[in-house]
């Protein structure tokens, strides 16, 4: 019954914020200007471009991406800090962690898909952070070689066929490396934050990374958690918290409106998509150490998207109206 509610608000909450002008303009956009490249400001100073294909680069035009995940970046990374992104995609979160870590901080950042890294390396060029280690890989268990299930949704790319998303544009074979070899190559003591986002192959780059999770210096988790995802690999998305919860692990949601962690109940299915916080160490009522309101950095809420078309300057208004965030 707990899922079928939040299926509908989902379903509700999707049709309000897709039933806008902005909605119409955007499918407008890309219907006539398919290879336009498109600038937003996601944050003070940081830059992404992407062409209007896909969803992220839909969310990102309507001013809609993942914001309790944004706001958690946020509230938790500091200067110096280590950030592992995993299934980086154009960049949004490497480019937002490597503004909040600075020059004195590092941020990893793993893509395999071709096309995908490429539009990553110009945004990671584009904001000039020297402190972005990019690597065309796919993190998995074990390193070598796999195939990568490629289609028009391309941040549904994955390790596993994934027929549910739509049109199929065929496979290719990619390079893969196991975390646990990875940062022994590069050296690393530590990893501060290790977001995971690879169309149900969240549980292979875990196992693969069972050093780091068991170590002294274990990371904060963020996880995509997503039974559509994980039945191409064979498994429930639950099987994921059973796996971090045997290194101790505890799971949250982030708050934006608290500004803080909540506890996460356990759940048989993930019938929608949740990004959980996974951490070791809680305080009381909930607060994750090191995460209270009362000791976080501030930083200034996301600024209004700028967005603009490149090559079509006919249609460049179209690009500059109702563009704004809350709008």
């Amino acid at each position: 019954m707990r899922d079928a509610v939040e299926m509908i608000k989902y379903k509700l909450m999707r049709v309000r914020q897709l039933a806008t002008v902005r909605y119409a303009r955007w499918l407008l956009v890309r219907f006539l200007c398919p290879d336009a490249l498109l600038t937003t400001q996601i944050c003070e100073g940081v830059r992404i471009q992407y062409t209007p294909q896909g969803n992220v680069s839909r969310d990102l035009y309507l001013g809609q991406f993942e914001h309790d995940v944004i706001d958690f970046l946020s509230h938790y990374l500091k200067p110096g800090m280590i950030v592992f992104d995993v299934g980086a995609n154009i960049g949004v979160y490497s480019l937002l962690s490597a503004k909040y870590v600075g020059e004195h901080g590092a941020v990893h950042a793993f893509e395999p898909t071709p096309e995908t890294f490429a539009r990553l390396r110009t945004n990671v060029k584009l904001n000039k952070f020297t402190w972005v280690h990019l690597n065309q890989l796919a993190v998995a268990e074990k390193t070598g070689t796999s195939t990568l299930n490629l289609y028009e949704q391309n941040a549904m790319n994955s390790l596993a066929r994934q027929d549910w998303v739509g049109k199929s544009l065929g496979q290719t074979v990619v390079e893969t490396i196991s975390l646990n070899e990875y940062v022994k190559a590069k050296g690393l003591t530590r990893i501060d934050l290790l977001k995971v986002d690879v169309e149900g192959a969240e549980l292979a780059v875990l196992k693969g990374a069972r050093h780091l999770l068991d170590g002294s210096n274990s990371p904060v988790v963020l996880c995509e958690f997503a039974d559509k995802t994980t039945h191409g690999f064979g498994y429930q998305a639950a099987s994921i918290r059973d796996f971090l919860g045997t290194f101790g692990y505890g799971f949250f949601r982030w708050c934006p409106e608290l500004r803080r962690l909540v506890s996460e109940p356990s759940r048989p299915h993930y019938k929608l998509y949740a990004n959980l916080v996974c951490v070791k160490q809680a305080g009381p009522g909930g607060l994750v150490l090191g995460l209270s309101p009362a000791v976080c950095r501030f930083h200034p809420p996301l600024l209004k998207p700028s967005v603009r078309g490149i090559g079509f300057r006919k249609l460049s208004w179209f690009f500059h109206m109702g563009n704004s965030y809350g709008n």
